[in-house]
């Protein structure tokens, strides 16, 4: 596969910031996000592997585009730059992660409409859904699947992707009938 960075990725610019209950620091060439002493989500700024793992997305990714789970933006950055992308609108439940992009001067405040809501209780319409906001583990498919229908019943859209598809599809449990 080519280099994410031939598909105008361009690594996001993280700052080192404590604002009480979110916290984001260094540590093992990583950035990590903490939100009352859990983390939520991490980058690993020498190798992007965070980032590759939205190639797929970053492919499909048409038209209007809703996106779940804002952490530190790394999608939505690269999302940006592609020209297909007409408009992003983020949907993040924690207002600290917002106040994060804000207090650190993030292009996505101005370049992406930004709303502070739960995804599963969000009406909308869009092109290209595409979720990532999961507090499940990877082996809990089920309530993971429950969640993404309950979504997808209240945002109207043409090409759905979502974290955990490549890895429900290459796995050997592909029993149920949902995907």
């Amino acid at each position: 596969m080519d280099s994410i960075f031939n598909y105008n990725y361009t690594p996001p610019t993280i700052q080192e910031i404590d604002l009480g209950k979110l916290k984001v620091y260094k540590k093992n060439n990583s950035f990590i996000l903490q939100i009352n002493d859990k983390i939520w989500t991490t980058y690993n700024y020498k190798n992007h592997r965070d980032a590759k793992e939205f190639f797929l997305q970053y492919l499909f990714a048409k038209g209007h585009v809703i996106t779940t789970g804002l952490g530190f933006g790394i999608r939505e950055n690269w999302l940006l730059t592609k020209p297909e992308v007409t408009k992003l609108t983020v949907i993040e439940k924690h207002k600290e992660v917002i106040d994060y992009h804000i207090a650190t001067g993030s292009p996505l405040i101005n370049n992406a409409e930004i709303i502070f809501a739960d995804a599963k209780e969000y009406e909308g319409k869009c092109d290209t859904l595409l979720l990532d906001h999961y507090e499940y583990r990877k082996d809990d498919v089920k309530n993971l699947l429950d969640e993404i229908e309950i979504i997808v019943k209240n945002i109207n859209h043409k090409t759905l992707w979502f974290w955990l598809l490549e890895h429900i599809i290459m796995s050997k449990d592909l029993k149920s009938n949902r995907i």
